[in-house]
């Protein structure tokens, strides 16, 4: 091994190349192309056919994509997003976003070795360092990545590089891939836990031992609503303004970024970005006034409550609130359940379930920012069993959710070291630092 004399490079083998990528690169800027398809800068594709991506913003049929930029198959195309390595390879003829920069490689290659160089963490690092911000991302010139110094292995070790990679790459994709498929199943899983609970369709240990209880207990009946369908006979129908008091922030109390104060000064101010689940999350944080904060007294969040989002993307969301911080309030996209005439644990759990959802979409109106009314919030219809059947419910799932999210943890931990050893690999292997046999 030899010091390359490159900061984000470190050793390399002694015999490998070291220069300028203008000497092995190229930009071009040529438009149109022979095979006019659009193509699309994505992490795990690279330059990938727009029409075959959900969620991506299509262009118009008129559009002229002969005034488009030219990629052909092996091209790298630099795209905005240089936080997330803005660097794409194309296995695609077609065109791309004018936006784009394009450049091909002038010496003979192998470009999946430099397609893993360039999402190198170390190389996205250094990228970065050179770019001009710009909103949601940084602007990646051709002209400043034209200048960095790069490394040009001889092109067996590129080869036999790519393919090592793309083998042990392969295998770790693959066990990201199935412990994201076994998080989707414990989430399946408290999902349907939740609502079998809380519909008496799971029957959970709360009856003492005389049979003749047990026996009543397991008799259905027909709720009388069609979506809702048979429930214990001696469970209920309620209103949610009979289980619980909604209170929300009323337009006139609404307060503007003048109201926004540092920590120490005012009241932590929940919005949607807190409600995680069903229990809240604090990592994101704003704080206003203590006048705005008192101005509102019955919108003030107490342990206990249940916060519920009624506007914007995440609307019907909801969450009990187990602790606090510190002082809170409510910004205007949410409510709060309090003066409980229920369990409010077991509230909070029949709020996740598809009974809700159902009624959630009944009343939610408005196209860009959907929200919902309060009073038509109030009319819900809620199961309610006795008052002691749902503190064993609540207890039996807070006990099974628990143990579940245990389980989705170990999983998200999982990944979290798989994605990290992904990434040293890479660096390690392109870098020489680890040999390929």
């Amino acid at each position: 091994m030899k010091p390359s004399g490159v900061a984000w490079l470190g050793d390399i083998p002694e015999w490998w190349e070291v220069d300028k990528a203008k000497r092995f690169f190229r930009q071009t800027n040529t438009r149109g192309n022979v095979t006019p398809t659009l193509l699309a800068a994505t992490q795990k594709y690279g330059m990938y056919p727009q029409d075959r991506l959900e969620g991506v913003v299509k262009v118009k049929e008129e559009t002229d994509l002969q005034l488009f930029k030219t990629v052909h198959i092996d091209d790298f195309v630099i795209s905005l997003r240089s936080f997330q390595g803005g660097f794409a390879h194309s296995s695609y003829e077609g065109v791309c976003s004018p936006a784009y920069q394009t450049f091909h490689a002038t010496k003979v290659i192998w470009p999946r070795f430099y397609s893993y160089l360039f999402k190198s963490g170390n190389f996205i690092q250094m990228i970065n360092s050179l770019t001009v911000g710009i909103r949601e991302g940084k602007n990646i010139n051709y002209c400043d990545f034209a200048e960095c110094l790069m490394i040009n292995p001889p092109l067996p070790e590129q080869r036999a590089i790519a393919d090592y990679l793309d083998e042990k790459c392969g295998a770790i994709d693959a066990a990201i891939a199935e412990a994201k498929k076994g998080i989707e199943e414990y989430k399946a899983w408290k999902k349907s836990l939740i609502f079998e609970a809380v519909t008496g369709k799971r029957r959970v240990g709360f009856f003492n031992a005389e049979s003749q209880r047990r026996r009543e207990a397991k008799k259905m009946k027909h709720s009388g609503i069609p979506w809702i369908g048979a429930i214990p006979e001696r469970w209920k129908l309620a209103r949610l303004k009979n289980c619980a008091k909604v209170f929300g922030r009323i337009g006139f109390r609404g307060y503007t970024t003048a109201d926004i104060v540092n920590e120490s000064e005012g009241a932590l101010s929940l919005s949607p970005s807190n409600l995680k689940d069903i229990r809240m999350d604090y990592a994101k944080r704003t704080y206003i006034s203590w006048s705005k904060y008192e101005e509102s007294p019955e919108i003030k969040v107490c342990k206990g409550d249940i916060v519920f989002v009624k506007t914007g993307s995440s609307y019907g969301k909801a969450c009990i609130v187990d602790d606090m911080p510190c002082e809170a309030t409510l910004n205007p996209q949410l409510v709060v359940l309090k003066c409980f005439l229920c369990h409010n644990r077991y509230l909070n759990y029949y709020l996740q379930t598809p009974l809700i959802k159902y009624q959630v979409e009944l009343i939610v109106s408005g196209g860009t920012i959907p929200t919902m009314s309060q009073e038509k919030m109030e009319c819900w219809k809620i199961i309610l069993p006795p008052l002691s059947e749902q503190q064993a419910i609540a207890d039996y799932l807070d006990k099974k959710c628990s143990a579940i999210d245990a389980m989705i943890a170990e999983k998200e931990a999982l990944i979290a070291e798989l994605e990290a050893y992904k990434k040293s690999l890479i660096f390690e292997v392109v870098t020489g630092k680890w040999e390929v046999k």
